[in-house]
């Protein structure tokens, strides 16, 4: 009886052991990969004088992430595994004497047409002090003319504007169902020159995603899910690292060029 008890009290061992390393291996996967980014990229500064102004000032500091599966999560393994969810954690990393949220605003499917339907109810009355716009890959999938999409683009971006809230726009993922279409290049290439148009700060994913693909940072099942467009834990949590950590020195540098303003 005392062998068998042993025994059984062996197996439930054996079987609480494999369980803790399966938890520490599906925790340790979600961040499998330096989340780097490229020399062509990293220089690119951010201007945001608006959330400058709301570090500087008692309160919240709002954030909207606005855009469509990406930004609500598909893929991740939970919600707080979605790129805004860490995004707020990591500027709260940066800032910790600042309360800063930001809002998912991400609705599976969206186009920039729909994503405009909903800019009051969903965007325009939180009164951001930045909004992080992801758009265009639906577009891409969905056949729409890049300039129907640069025309609604517009249209946002003067939204925003009257308003007085930063944007950053976010270009779509690096992934095999967004690479299919033809017509990917044009519209990035477009998207960049309509941001450097009327001075609106980019975030390049697509670039960054890329870069991590082909230089070996990350193999494309780390970065993609199995149906070939949505991102996993792990390349939402480098998106979110590499867009605070770029807030963060883009604010960073601006502070120490007034510095340097007010002291020549």
């Amino acid at each position: 009886m005392s062998a068998g008890f042993n025994l059984i009290s062996r197996l439930g061992r054996a079987r609480l052991t494999a369980a803790l390393i399966g938890l520490i291996s599906a925790s340790t996967s979600a961040f499998a990969f330096e989340c780097a980014v490229p020399r062509h990229v990293a220089p690119a500064k951010f201007v945001l004088p608006m959330f400058e102004k709301a570090l500087h000032a008692e309160g919240d500091i709002t954030i909207v992430a606005m855009g469509s599966s990406s930004t609500q999560g598909i893929g991740a393994s939970e919600p707080s595994k979605s790129y805004p969810a860490q995004l707020a954690d990591e500027l709260t990393r940066h800032w910790p004497h600042h309360h800063i949220r930001v809002i998912n605003s991400g609705v599976n499917g969206d186009t920039e047409k729909d994503m405009l339907a909903r800019f009051q109810h969903d965007l325009i009355d939180y009164h951001p002090d930045l909004v992080i716009w992801q758009v265009g890959s639906n577009t891409i999938m969905k056949g729409v003319p890049v300039e129907d999409y640069l025309a609604s683009l517009s249209n946002g971006i003067a939204q925003i504007k009257n308003i007085k809230a930063d944007l950053i726009l976010m270009n779509p993922q690096f992934s095999p169902a967004i690479n299919h279409y033809p017509e990917t290049p044009h519209l990035l290439e477009a998207m960049h020159a309509l941001s450097a148009e009327k001075n609106i700060n980019l975030f390049q994913r697509y670039e960054i995603m890329r870069f991590w693909l082909h230089d070996d940072y990350a193999t494309l099942d780390e970065m993609i899910g199995r149906d070939g467009i949505h991102m996993r834990d792990a390349s939402y949590h480098c998106l979110a690292e590499v867009l605070a950590s770029k807030i963060e020195k883009s604010v960073h540098d601006q502070k120490q060029i007034a510095i340097r303003d007010r002291h020549p």
